[in-house]
């Protein structure tokens, strides 16, 4: 798994599962990342997690949402792989479920988002 949102001037953040290990990075403007935070959520965190990857239809979602009529904000990427399924997302400014600039807790990518939150424990991941 890699997520990734945010946008150049402002703060990003960064969730990846690689090498056995789920890691946590932030940058405030400018993509300067600061040194990654290693996460240990527990098995129960991520039975969690899966179960509301699957309610909130991420492996139905697009390959890519784009609101066409912002030109700079918030971009979003998504790569999932899971028990034999994969998915490859991305986004500028549209989400699943709400094509809008800001997003909703109740779409689809809201949903996304707070499971992720959840998992890692960091609240200000949006």
């Amino acid at each position: 798994m890699c997520f990734e949102i945010g946008g150049y001037n402002g703060t990003c953040h960064q969730v990846e599962f690689k090498a056995g290990k789920l890691e946590y990075r932030l940058a405030k403007g400018a993509y300067m990342w600061e040194p990654a935070i290693i996460l240990q959520p527990d098995s129960g965190a991520w039975k969690r997690f899966w179960e509301a990857v699957e309610i909130a239809g991420v492996w139905k979602w697009k390959k890519s949402y784009e609101n066409i009529d912002v030109l700079d904000g918030t971009q979003w990427s998504l790569k999932l792989k899971y028990q034999g399924r994969s998915l490859t997302a991305e986004g500028s400014n549209a989400y699943p479920g709400h094509g809008e600039p800001e997003f909703p807790a109740t779409c689809e990518f809201g949903q996304f988002i707070k499971a992720l939150q959840q998992l890692t424990g960091k609240a200000e991941i949006r």
